[in-house]
């Protein structure tokens, strides 16, 4: 009862957030406020569901989520500290990657090259609106299909619903962040964050949630 008022919770924040997020112009001191808050939710609740904090597998996940929570505030900051926030979540799909693998002796390199191939179409769609972050991006964008991939892949080798939860997570994180990069370089549409950031939380929230 307790888990699931906290993930309906998490989801109301989630949406509320995505709310003021479209309508920054008027909201955005709460929107600085109420999205940490929903992040730093889905942490606790990482924390207290856990049924194996000792695991390789919980020490990653729970540290992708705190670096995850520092690539927020960077990314609610100043165009220049966009960066940085690129930066902290490229480390967070990393150390998911190393959640995602632990347990696995099998993988599935057709769909990796599925997932390349969808990364290279985005990268063509972006073309060169990524500018000074060229770089960055390309870095992010290459450990991002590894997460996905190996998300997937979690899945395809144990069949069990945590790795149910997570490879949909994967999908729904590549979904956030094809739809940010879209809306950063290409068409700054705000009703995007509609998808960005409800994609994201729930993408988190089920990353958490395997840890049960």
């Amino acid at each position: 009862m307790i888990i699931t008022s906290a993930i309906a919770l998490i989801l109301i924040l989630s949406i509320f957030s995505s709310h003021l997020r479209v309508n920054i112009d008027s909201k955005r001191k709460l929107f600085l406020v109420l999205k940490p808050i929903t992040i730093i939710s889905i942490i606790v609740l990482a924390f207290a569901i856990d049924s194996n904090p000792e695991s390789r597998f919980s020490f990653y996940i729970k540290s992708a989520l705190i670096i995850s929570f520092v690539g927020d505030v960077f990314l609610m900051l100043k165009e220049s500290k966009f960066k940085y926030g690129l930066i902290a979540f490229l480390v967070a799909h990393i150390a998911y990657s190393f959640a995602f693998i632990q347990g696995v002796f099998a993988f599935n390199f057709y769909l990796l090259i599925s997932a390349i191939l969808f990364s290279s179409i985005m990268l063509v769609i972006l073309g060169n609106s990524i500018g000074k972050y060229r770089l960055v991006v390309l870095l992010y964008v290459g450990v991002l299909t590894v997460m996905f991939w190996v998300g997937i892949n979690r899945y395809l080798f144990m069949r069990d619903q945590a790795s149910m939860l997570i490879s949909i997570g994967a999908i729904l994180f590549v979904i956030s962040d094809s739809f940010l990069a879209y809306k950063k370089f290409r068409n700054n549409n705000p009703k995007c964050e509609y998808i960005i950031l409800n994609s994201y939380f729930i993408a988190q929230l089920l990353f958490a949630l395997s840890l049960k």
